[in-house]
């Protein structure tokens, strides 16, 4: 890739005109998003998927996912443009997405299929994430990268969100409760996620790419085992660590969750809907204050709130299946992962040099998707034969996400350090930022104002 002369500059206009083309990608992806992820796990459940074959779906994805991201750095060190590999991988993952929606079709070889192109999909979706976030670095100004970013996915939200909950009525209307609709319907679904991602490659051909800054990315650094053995003494390996071992704990709810609430459960897709509907709410009402704090105080107290309140979630998953304490769950769990997308996305860009934002990019998520992984294929494994805790098998693995979230979050809190100093941030100080506290502060501060003292 090129490397950026000090003589030369992007100009306002055409940064701009990128932002917009960005915005574009950023909404269409999100639309596939809301199409893949959600219903990736109902329709193996819809092909008759166990507990174990849920799980190897989930962390084959995801271990593959890690593993492509080993190749980034290589990758892009001998590529010209990082345009160019993303546009491939978009490609990939679009013809990904039809093959899925082909894999019901096949019979016993079904399971098979689905897995295969969902990996696929999962790790050719890495490859690319780490090229466009350096891309998106250089690209996106510093000073507004938070708020680029919040703004991104209070649009977002809502519009994933009403996507989700129309294809949600739909199932109902058509098939009524989610298991008895045929494949013909998700694969309709994965049809049309294909050509959302064939979209997505119109804004990202047209978007600027701006040159690496810095020195040309080295094809030979660091190896990832060196970065691991840092570890425990290198701040941003602890916290690369860190940070995986609590995505492991925390995604390993997400396919069970899935399969408790439509198997165990019998609920219909409209009442499974409803919980990412009340996510992306709360994501979208939260992104902007977390976007405050970091500001303010630094990404890193961002990620430490948000991965302490993530870590008693499940417990609200626990009991006799009432629905009200798991709603509650998912608002607080969209709250507190809005803010440790947009702290952990941008602590990596302020922390890593541009010439090896790729490669840490890579390396943190390669770790993210191997823990995961493992925790996947082991509890997968055990799901079935764990003992029932109140009145469902799965609430076990609920339980024992709790612990494996907070010991990472422990060590957040005493073992990365600020690099930065940054100001002390009492809970005063967070109150006051808080959404509605701070609305209402500047509402008061309206109607006060007739009534303060005149100056001069």
């Amino acid at each position: 890739m090129q490397s950026i002369n000090k003589s030369e500059h992007v100009k306002p206009d055409r940064v701009r005109k990128a932002l917009r083309y960005s915005f574009m990608d950023g909404l269409l992806s999100t639309l596939t998003i809301s199409l893949v992820d959600p219903f990736v796990v109902p329709a193996m459940l819809a092909m008759g998927a166990g507990n174990l074959a849920v799980a190897v779906l989930s962390g084959t994805g995801l271990l593959l996912s890690g593993l492509a991201h080993l190749l980034t750095p290589s990758i892009a060190a001998g590529a010209q443009s990082r345009r160019a590999l993303v546009l491939r991988c978009v490609r990939v993952q679009a013809c990904a997405c039809l093959f899925l929606a082909g894999a019901g079709f096949l019979g016993r070889w079904g399971y098979v299929a689905a897995v295969g192109a969902y990996a696929i999909y999962c790790s050719s979706g890495s490859i690319s994430f780490a090229l466009w976030a350096s891309w998106m670095g250089d690209l996106v100004p510093r000073s507004g990268r938070n708020r680029y970013y919040a703004l991104r996915s209070m649009v977002y939200g809502p519009l994933g969100g009403v996507f989700m909950l129309g294809l949600g009525l739909l199932f109902k209307m058509v098939w009524g409760e989610r298991s008895k609709a045929p494949w013909e319907a998700f694969a309709a679904i994965f049809c049309l996620a294909s050509l959302l991602r064939f979209g997505c490659c119109f804004y990202l051909k047209r978007q600027h790419e701006p040159p690496v800054r810095g020195e040309k990315t080295p094809a030979e650094d660091f190896t990832y085992w060196q970065f691991l053995r840092r570890a425990g003494e290198g701040n941003f390996a602890t916290f690369a660590v860190l940070f995986s071992l609590l995505n492991g704990g925390a995604y390993l709810t997400g396919p069970f969750f899935a399969t408790y609430v439509l198997r165990d459960l019998r609920c219909d897709y409209v009442t499974y809907v409803m919980f990412s509907i009340c996510a992306i709410a709360a994501s979208m009402i939260f992104v902007r204050f977390w976007a405050r704090v970091a500001d303010r105080w630094g990404q890193l107290l961002v990620i430490r709130i948000c991965a302490v309140l993530l870590a008693f979630i499940p417990l609200l998953y626990l009991g006799d299946g009432r629905l009200w304490p798991m709603y509650l769950g998912w608002i607080v769990g969209g709250a507190v992962w809005s803010g440790i997308n947009l702290a952990s996305f941008n602590l990596v860009t302020e922390t890593a040099t541009p010439r090896r934002r790729v490669r840490c990019y890579a390396y943190m998520q390669a770790t993210v998707g191997i823990v995961v992984a493992v925790y996947m294929f082991g509890w997968g494994a055990l799901a079935d034969h764990l003992p029932k805790l109140f009145h469902h098998q799965l609430q076990t693995v609920f339980l024992f996400s709790v612990f494996l979230r907070l010991l990472p979050a422990m060590g957040l809190i005493f073992l990365v350090k600020e690099r930065v100093p940054r100001p002390a941030a009492s809970v005063r100080d967070l109150f006051a930022e808080l959404p509605a506290v701070r609305s209402a502060g500047e509402i008061m501060r309206e109607l006060m104002r007739p009534f303060s003292k005149s100056q001069g």
